[in-house]
């Protein structure tokens, strides 16, 4: 029950239609004279809140800035709103009662109710309370609301009492006050300002050092780099006072504060209010308990308990209690002791989960989909292989091998290990998991066109998505998901996972759900997220279709020889404009949004302001700095301008809309077409389905078709079921296992034959035997092919023998990929028989025709440059960055230069032109030239390459020593090898091992990882080394030992840091990697320096 006190001072209230200068829309902002800072009073200026600048005169009327108040202050506070109408517009927010290690505080709060939340903001059914940890975040003018402020209500414990009153020197001259306040977030010696100005000297408050004070509508400023608050007119405030009444004789010589009468309670509180009227209630009254509790005890009591949370929380889906569950907070100032994150889950929460042993992944032809198997009489029939159990992180049952004494013994341990993984077809499988905004795509999708995973998917989805939360030690706790799985909390992450576990039923009141809106909250709410949340969050009907940047399809019009037409746009972010712009143009929502109860609580949870308040359009281009990874340029501001204010509301005829619709629709289904459905990857395959929905209905075979694609995104791991970046990694891994056994020797070891074999007919079945739909009746076709693309074939690259990254069904031309699988049939198809040197010791499972096909495809993805890129060569110019729209990547409108993509290309035509030397000899000849010749100029100053899709100058420069290796150049005879040579070797560490951290590729220089050495960085240096021919044994040994001590005695190694990368900001995972690059280190090193004792 909301309570509306009214000021007992019987003075005159101001009205503000008699001094239109303290409307709602003026705020009164100190200015400081010279350096006055603490001891010094400060003049006052009313300064009007739309203005630019500090003494610029407001150009609005009163009307025009009054019918801004709902976005300057938070109209759960207003004083025009009636308590009954506020507490019916929100949502409940209840906070349970809980107890810690049995001990309750005075008020029915515990302390560890008290500090959990503040940490990461209080809510209550009146509304949010910032930490004061936070405000130095809300002075970014992105996080402003639309006039230019940051407006808080706060809750905290006063540290200085407030000043007497005094006139301020300059401006009106109003009366003020300065205290100081604390909270539990800070750190214990840290306190804020806090300025109060008011015409009237009997309204301004009156507190003592340990009173609790309640501040609604401030404004937070910032002086010399130090965040404070200042009163706006529209702020209110509520003190309970604890200190002036308790009777000395009961406490002697005690500070006021920490008073308390014989049985410890707070004696004589009375509460005050002096100004407007203040709307609060029992939850608010009980913090305010609370805060004094936890101020009278110490800060340091409140932080020792700060990692526990106990009582029972139910779990709608079981009804049973939860544990314990780790909830410890970051604090501000703290530094992150694991830059990289930790990805531990916390195991205390005993959630549903599904028995691991029912699970089972089914290969078919590299199409990889786990099933979860209802009966006995099916568990009896489909038998659990080890590679099921090494994927769900069961106990493989694998024996101990003899403990290794030399490398290449490590090295056959390792095969043995790795051997049994390979899966029925020839290939291996692991997840490719790691970005945290693959998840909420699909299931928006599946839930607004009303196609759910099934109940084992929706249960391991729950379990993974909270075991990715950012809780206990985890960057810092503050209960949200970042963009991959080892990222500090973002809007992107926290709003999307958040909404995902809604729809999949998890209750607003879980503990770790109320966590999450905490950070949210401190993050802006969902309105400060990047363009594509708002997108899905707007056709799922939480927001309003104009928070979205335009998206128009009008722009696949353009002619092509526009420099800026989408056709020249990298592939991924063509195909994900592609059905955006679709959607967005239909502007289709959910059509149950308005009836849908859980959507209407959405619209309450994700939002620190009232749903019905929010003045959309303002916010297009809001975004938290945790997720303005690439701030929008200038240029596609201007753009977004013409956009909105002249290109849609005039220019934009029907006529030009429908057709542009009708072309993106036409582009949609040859993007179907070309990969039966499965899509590039599962950001445009869940909008391809909803175009499908939208434009065929429900019952078209389109979208059951998409449907039926969606689980071969999906992968199951210890920590739940996930989405993985495309259908998997298939090709790449197989391919790099071939060479590693290859390259060690172990491929003509008769005990490996049968594996290799396997291993390259997989790779056989999976070449792309045709052209993309359209190309052979396209105006560009040629044989051999070009590069030429045409709208006929959707701009798609030719791709008859080349190799995906995954599987065949994708149907995606690769340049490494093709490249690396062209590689390894080679390998395999020339090896000699050493019993016989006339034959192979394998069959020519790939035709010779077949692999002039791969090479023809090869000499069509050299850019200009020299270099090449991934999908396809640079179509557009670096320039297009300027319209890069996500916000949370980097490099993502174009395609770029690669020196892994090069090197592949380059390693591969060498070996192809040494086997076929006859068969476009001039072109592979030119081709290598000039790809190593870039690769030369693109080495850095200090010996090192840029690694673009993994973790960073470690994987690059294993690539680039072995392109250099073909061409002749080691240490011994050229300078650049050398510099790079000495550019890892300055970054060994002291256990012989290397680690970088994903922050190399964010910022572009090395950046250590915070664990330490990694095994597969490890790896890729010494195989690097080994490749430049480097002659110093001992620091490369040394490496080779920390690879030996971290293998397990079954042989295998167990994963740690996260290790690929894609657009700079995102991680993923290449768990396979911790197999194939040691098991090919140790081989190389041994064949290299002699396989000998190390020690």
């Amino acid at each position: 029950m909301a309570t509306e006190v009214s000021p007992p001072s019987t003075e005159k209230q101001p009205d503000i239609a008699m001094h239109p200068e303290r409307d709602p829309g003026t705020l009164l902002l100190s200015q400081v004279d010279g350096a006055a800072d603490e001891g010094r009073p400060p003049s006052s200026s009313r300064v009007p809140l739309d203005s630019a600048r500090a003494n610029k005169p407001a150009r609005r009327s009163f009307k025009a800035r009054l019918s801004n108040v709902p976005d300057v202050i938070s109209a759960w506070f207003s004083p025009k709103r009636s308590s009954g109408i506020v507490a019916d517009a929100l949502p409940e927010r209840h906070i349970q009662h809980r107890t810690i290690r049995g001990e309750q505080t005075d008020t029915g709060v515990s302390r560890l109710e008290l500090h959990k939340p503040s940490s990461n903001g209080v809510s209550t059914s009146f509304g949010y309370f910032t930490p004061l940890s936070r405000l130095e975040e809300k002075l970014n003018a992105s996080t402003q609301d639309a006039l230019g402020n940051n407006i808080v209500d706060i809750l905290a414990v006063v540290t200085d009492s407030t000043k007497a009153p005094e006139r301020a020197k300059g401006g009106p001259r109003d009366y003020y006050t300065i205290m100081r306040i604390a909270d539990t977030s800070q750190p214990s010696n840290s306190s804020t300002r806090v300025e109060v100005f008011r015409p009237w000297k009997a309204v301004l408050p009156v507190a003592d050092v340990g009173d609790v004070v309640l501040l609604r509508a401030f404004a937070v400023k910032s002086r010399k780099r130090q965040a404070y608050l200042l009163s706006t007119d529209a702020s209110a405030w509520f003190v309970w006072r604890y200190g002036d009444t308790l009777p000395a004789e009961a406490n002697g010589d005690r500070p006021v504060w920490a008073r308390k009468s014989v049985d410890g309670r707070p004696h004589g509180m009375r509460e005050e209010i002096k100004g407007p009227p203040v709307e609060l209630g029992e939850e608010e009254r009980r913090r305010a308990g609370a805060l004094r509790e936890w101020w009278v005890a110490g800060r340091s009591d409140a932080l020792e308990i700060a990692d526990q949370l106990d009582g029972p929380e139910r779990n709608v889906s079981s009804g049973q209690p939860r544990d314990q569950l780790d909830m410890s907070v970051r604090k501000r100032g703290h530094v992150n002791d694991h830059a990289n994150g930790s990805t531990k889950p916390l195991q205390r929460v005993d959630d549903p989960k599904t028995d691991p042993y029912r699970w089972r992944l089914r290969d078919d032809r590299g199409i990889h989909t786990w099933h979860y198997l209802q009966s006995e009489e099916e568990v009896k029939q489909w038998p659990m292989t080890v590679a099921d159990k090494h994927y769900l992180g069961l106990d493989t049952g694998l024996p101990e091998l003899s403990p290794p004494r030399i490398p290449m013994q490590a090295a056959e341990n390792g095969v043995k290990f790795f051997s049994r993984l390979q899966l029925g077809p020839g290939n291996w499988g692991c997840e490719y998991g790691g970005p945290m905004f693959l998840l909420p795509g699909v299931i928006v999708t599946l839930y607004v066109t009303g196609m759910p995973p099934s109940q084992p998917e929706e249960t391991e989805i729950v379990r993974y998505i909270f075991n990715m939360q950012n809780l206990g030690d985890k960057n810092g706790g503050d209960g949200g998901w970042g963009l991959h799985i080892e990222a500090d909390s973002s809007v992107f992450g926290t709003a999307m996972n958040y909404t995902t576990l809604r729809l999949l039923g998890v209750s607003p009141d879980d503990p770790r759900m109320r966590k999450a809106r905490g950070c949210l909250y401190d993050l802006g709410g969902a309105l400060n997220g990047p363009h594509w949340a708002k997108f899905w969050l707007s056709l799922l009907g939480v927001m309003n279709w104009e928070v979205v940047n335009p998206v128009p399809p009008e722009l696949w019009l353009l002619p092509d020889w526009t420099p800026i037409s989408p056709w020249r746009w990298w592939i991924h972010m063509r195909q994900v404009f592609l059905p955006m712009g679709f959607i967005w143009s239909k502007r289709w929502v959910y059509p149950k949004a308005d009836t849908d109860p859980l959507i209407r609580q959405l619209r309450q949870e994700l939002f620190t302001q009232p749903h019905d308040d929010i003045a959309w359009a303002r916010y297009r281009n809001a975004i938290s700095p945790a997720d303005d990874y690439n701030p929008k340029s200038w240029f596609l501001n201007l753009i977004n301008y013409f956009l909105v204010l002249i290109w849609i509301p005039y220019l934009r005829f029907h006529w030009l809309v429908e057709r542009a619709e009708r072309w993106s629709w036409k582009l949609i289904q040859m993007e179907d077409a070309n990969s039966d459905y499965a899509d590039l990857a599962p950001v445009n395959a869940p909008m391809n389905m909803l175009a499908c929905y939208i434009e065929e209905g429900p019952e078209a075979y389109s979208v059951r078709r998409h449907r039926e694609r969606i689980p071969e995104f999906l992968w199951l791991g210890k920590d739940g079921m996930m989405c993985c970046g495309t259908n998997g990694v298939q090709n790449w891994d197989t391919a790099f296992a071939i060479q590693a056994m290859y390259e060690i020797g172990f491929a003509t070891r008769p005990e490996y034959n049968q594996t290799l074999l396997k291993a390259v007919e997989f790779l056989e079945d999976q070449q792309f035997l045709e052209h993309p739909v359209g190309y052979p009746n396209s105006p560009v076709f040629s044989d051999p092919p070009t590069a030429k693309t045409s709208p006929e074939h959707g701009y798609r690259h030719v791709r008859k023998g080349a190799w995906g990254f995954s599987n065949r069904v994708q149907g995606y031309t690769v340049s490494d990929c093709t490249a690396e699988a062209l590689k390894a049939t080679i390998m395999l198809q020339t090896l000699g028989d050493p019993n016989d040197s006339s034959k192979t010791l394998f069959p020519a499972v790939i035709p010779e025709q077949r692999l002039k096909w791969a090479a023809d495809i090869l000499l069509t993805m050299q850019n200009k440059s020299g270099a090449c890129s991934s999908y396809e060569p640079t179509r557009g110019s670096e320039r297009l960055e300027l319209l890069n729209a996500a916000e949370v990547f980097g490099r993502i409108m174009v395609e770029y230069d690669y020196p892994e993509c090069t090197t592949a290309c380059v390693t591969t035509l060498h070996r192809f032109n040494q086997l076929y030397p006859n068969y476009r000899a001039k072109e592979i000849r030119r081709f290598i030239d000039t790809a190593v010749q870039w690769i030369r100029t693109n080495q850095r100053e200090d010996g090192s390459w840029y690694g673009s899709w993994g973790i960073c100058f470690t994987y690059a420069g294993m690539f680039a020593l072995e392109s250099l290796s073909t061409q002749g150049e080691t240490h011994a005879n050229s300078e650049r090898v050398r510099r790079a040579c000495t550019f890892f070797l300055a970054r060994q560490n002291g256990d012989g091992g290397w680690g970088e951290s994903y922050r190399s590729c964010e910022t572009g220089e090395w950046c250590p990882h915070p664990d330490g050495s990694q095994v597969v960085q490890t790896a890729w240096v010494v195989i690097a080394l080994v490749r430049a021919q480097y002659p110093d044994r001992e620091p490369v040994a040394r490496a080779v030992q920390l690879l030996m001590r971290r293998q397990r005695p079954n042989g295998e190694w167990l994963q740690e840091g996260i290790e690929g990368v894609f657009n700079k900001s995102c991680m993923i995972s290449y768990p396979n990697y911790k197999f194939i690059f040691p098991i090919q280190a140790l081989g190389m090193y041994a064949k290299r320096f002699g396989d000998t004792d190390v020690n």
